[in-house]
């Protein structure tokens, strides 16, 4: 499946990176993309704050009805990048 549309977090705060997600997937889920990549980075001494907080971001209420599924993007970044799948518009309902 190809890659639709790609986000790199780097040099974001947690804030601002939680809110950029949020936005780029609405924006691609609007135009019916289904693969994006978000590049997190690998953060410092491999802690990778932003790596780590994706999984609960992406659980996050709105977001959550979009994505079908999430899985590290090894051939796109290693451990901080992951490839994010969209669910289709029509199996999240009106």
């Amino acid at each position: 499946m190809p890659i639709e549309a790609v986000l790199d977090l780097h040099g974001y705060g947690q804030m601002d990176a939680r809110e950029a997600l949020h936005g780029f997937l609405a924006q691609a889920w609007a135009r019916a993309a289904r693969c994006v990549l978000v590049i997190t980075g690998k953060g410092l001494r491999n802690e990778g704050v932003l790596r780590t907080r994706l999984p609960e971001w992406l659980a996050d209420g709105a977001v959550r009805r979009m994505v079908l599924a999430h899985a590290p993007a090894r051939a796109h970044g290693g451990a901080g990048a992951f490839y994010i799948l969209l669910r289709r518009r029509r199996e999240c309902g009106p």
